[in-house]
């Protein structure tokens, strides 16, 4: 059952995978090179576990570091090889350089994206049927 409402949800809110993200992504280096830190680098599981969550958050309409049956972040990480572990949701815009804005204006998010720990990402991207943008950042270092 799990497994089919996965692929229910990931059939229905398609990750977009445009400009936008890449802005993002730019936007994030800019601001952790500006911070002495080094750009964090694409991650595949990463992406998946980001693109998870923006799913169900799009299918739920709502921002949640919780998933849909109450898994937490170190729990959608399970056996994951990552450590020092953080997520940064978002909704309402487009535009990545304005979620990472909105990221860097929050204490705790800004906390997340510079974490000198972290050398990974995973971020995406959905749009929810009624056109809202549900973003998702994940951020962790290999074990």
């Amino acid at each position: 059952m799990r497994g089919l409402l996965a692929a229910l949800i990931v059939a229905t809110f398609p990750v977009l995978a445009f400009a936008d993200e890449r802005t993002a992504e730019v936007a994030m280096a800019q601001a952790r090179i500006a911070a002495g830190l080094q750009a964090t680098s694409p991650d595949a599981l990463l992406t998946q576990i980001a693109a998870q969550i923006a799913q169900d958050n799009a299918a739920r309409r709502m921002l949640d570091h919780r998933d849909g049956q109450g898994r937490d972040l170190a729990t959608r990480l399970g056996l994951y090889p990552y450590r020092a572990a953080a997520e940064n949701l978002a909704m309402g815009t487009a535009d990545g350089a304005v979620v990472v804005k909105l990221w860097l204006d929050s204490p705790p998010h800004r906390a997340n994206l510079l974490n000198a720990e972290v050398t990974r990402h995973g971020l995406a991207r959905v749009r929810s049927p009624d056109g809202q943008d549900y973003w998702a950042l994940v951020l962790a270092a290999p074990r």
